[in-house]
């Protein structure tokens, strides 16, 4: 086997005000039991070298359909989803001035 291409892994640190402020707003928008916090995940992008370069914490937020299958030929996002989704990012936009 030979390595041909990686990343850096990184994690943002799960203390950080911006973490607890991203996590209470998707509590109050999805509710309590409806938010489930990933703390790695494959395929984030290049969040290493910009946070080091930038020195800023990343998060990765989004929605999602837990009957969705992902990319597969059943991956979707139901217009329900999609509106709390929005509502969560402008809620957020806010909680983050």
């Amino acid at each position: 086997m030979t390595f041909n291409l990686g990343e850096d892994p990184f994690r943002s640190d799960l203390d950080s005000k911006v973490y607890q402020t991203v996590t209470d707003v998707a509590k109050a928008v999805y509710g309590d039991d409806n938010v489930n916090v990933v703390p790695n995940s494959a395929g984030g992008g290049p969040q290493a070298p910009v946070a080091n370069s930038l020195n800023v914490p990343i998060v990765s937020v989004g929605c999602g359909y837990y009957g969705s299958g992902a990319h597969a030929p059943n991956e979707s996002l139901r217009v329900k989803d999609y509106q709390t989704g929005t509502y969560y990012m402008v809620a957020l936009l806010r909680a983050l001035q």
